[in-house]
C-alpha cells in the first residue's frame, strides 16, 4: 500500500508540474526579426554582450517563443533529481595505472575504472549501470572536475584533455553515461536515462568524496562539457550544490526547440522516430504547428537545463558561445547564457563542430586556469 500511495503521489506530482510547464508557456516572448538577431550576434562577437551595457533589455529569439523561466517554479521539479529515490547497489574500482612526471619519476596520478550500479527506491528490480574513468591525482585539497562527453560518446580528446588536467593536479570523473539519444527511444525513455544520468553522477560525486574526502578541495569541483556534454554541466550546476563552477562550450538550454531544430545526425533520427510512433503528433494540425510541437516536447523534457538555472546564478561560469551553429542553435546558446546570470563568455564565429575542436586543440589552457583557481 505505501509504494501505491508514493507513486499516485510521484504521477500526480508530474502531473502537476506539467500543467505549469503548460501554464507557464502561454507567456511566450514571441520572436524577434533577424535583424535584432544579428545585432546581438554581432555584440557577442564583439564581446560586448554584458550585465552592465545589456542591463535588463529583453532577449529576442528567432525560435518560436521561450520558456518563462522567471515564473516557473523549479523547486519542486528539482526534487525529481534527489539521491533518495535512489539506492547505491555497489561501485566497483580497478587500478588500471600510474602516469609519472617525467622529470624526476613522482607519481602524479592513478587511474581507475569503475563501474556504478544503483536502483530506484520504488522500483528495486530497475538497475542503472554506468562505467567510469577516475584520473586521481596524487596528493591532498585537489579540484575535482566532472568531464562529461558530447553526443557520440567518450572520444580521444575527452581522455586527452583529462590527462592534461590530471598531470595539472586535478582529480578528473569521466562518466560514460548511458545513451538518451539512441533514435530507437521513446521520448519518456530518453527524458529517464537522461534523469538518471544525472542522479547516477551525483551519487557517483558523493561517493567519492565520502571515501577520499582529503583528496578533494570540496570548493573546487566543478564540470566541464561540450554540446550535449554542455548541457549535462549547465543541469548538474543547478541540481547539485557541491558543484561550484562549470565550463561550457557550444552547449544551449530550451531542449524543445533544440529538438526541433537541431541538424544533428542523432537528434534528427530520434525526433522522427517520436514524431512518427507518438500518436497525439498524429494529427496533421497538431504535426504541422511548430509551437504546438514546442509546448508538448516541453511539457515532457523536465531535464532542461533551464528549469533549474535560477539556482546556478552566481557559481563560476564560463561560456563558449557559436554563432554559426546550426545543432545547438546561437538562440539556445543566448538563451541558456542569459538564464544562468549571463556569465563570463567568448564568441566563436565557428560552426558547432569548428568551436568544439578548436576549443580541444588550442584552448585547453583557458579550461585548466578556470579549474585551477
Amino acid at each position: 500500500m505505501k509504494n501505491k500511495n508514493t507513486n499516485f503521489a510521484k504521477t500526480l506530482f508530474l502531473f502537476t508540474q506539467t500543467l505549469i510547464l503548460t501554464i507557464n508557456y502561454a507567456n511566450f516572448v514571441h520572436a524577434g526579426n533577424s535583424k535584432n538577431l544579428n545585432e546581438i550576434k554581432a555584440k557577442i562577437l564583439k564581446g560586448e554582450l554584458n550585465k552592465q551595457n545589456l542591463g535588463n533589455e529583453p532577449l529576442i529569439f528567432s525560435h518560436p517563443g521561450k520558456l518563462s523561466v522567471e515564473n516557473f517554479q523549479s523547486k519542486n521539479l528539482i526534487q525529481i533529481f534527489d539521491l533518495s529515490l535512489m539506492k547505491l547497489e555497489r561501485v566497483d574500482l580497478k587500478y588500471k595505472g600510474t602516469t609519472k612526471d617525467d622529470r624526476n619519476e613522482d607519481v602524479l596520478f592513478h587511474e581507475l575504472q569503475g563501474n556504478f550500479e544503483s536502483s530506484e527506491v520504488n522500483s528495486p528490480d530497475k538497475i542503472n549501470s554506468i562505467s567510469f574513468k577516475l584520473y586521481h591525482s596524487v596528493g591532498k585539497n585537489r579540484p575535482l572536475v566532472i568531464l562529461f562527453s558530447p553526443i557520440v560518446g567518450t572520444t580521444i580528446m575527452d581522455d586527452e584533455l583529462a590527462i592534461r588536467l590530471a598531470k595539472n593536479n586535478m582529480n578528473v570523473l569521466i562518466p560514460n553515461l548511458p545513451d538518451a539519444f539512441d533514435p530507437k527511444l521513446s521520448l519518456d525513455k530518453s527524458v529517464e536515462i537522461s534523469k538518471n544520468n544525472l542522479i547516477s553522477v551525483r551519487m557517483i560525486l558523493n561517493y567519492l568524496l565520502n571515501k577520499n574526502f582529503n583528496s578533494y578541495d570540496s570548493q573546487r569541483i566543478g564540470a566541464l562539457g561540450v554540446s550535449l556534454g554542455g548541457v549535462y554541466v549547465a543541469s548538474l550546476l543547478g541540481i547539485e550544490p557541491l558543484v561550484s563552477r562549470g565550463f561550457m562550450v557550444a552547449s544551449g538550454g530550451g531542449l524543445a526547440s533544440i529538438f526541433l531544430n537541431s541538424t544533428q545526425e542523432r537528434v534528427i533520427l530520434l525526433r522522427n522516430n517520436i514524431f512518427k510512433n507518438f500518436p497525439e503528433s498524429q494529427n496533421p494540425s497538431f504535426r504541422d504547428s511548430h509551437l504546438n510541437s514546442l509546448l508538448w516536447l516541453q511539457s515532457h523534457l523536465i531535464t532542461d537545463p533551464l528549469f533549474y538555472a535560477s539556482n546556478a546564478v552566481g557559481k563560476k561560469m564560463y561560456m563558449v558561445i557559436s554563432t554559426e551553429d546550426q545543432m545547438i542553435p546561437f538562440e539556445n546558446q543566448l538563451e541558456l547564457w542569459n538564464a544562468l546570470g549571463r556569465p563570463e563568455y567568448e564568441a566563436s564565429d565557428y560552426s558547432h563542430i569548428g568551436t568544439v575542436l578548436r576549443w580541444y586543440v588550442f584552448f585547453s589552457n583557458k579550461i585548466l586556469n578556470f579549474f585551477e583557481k
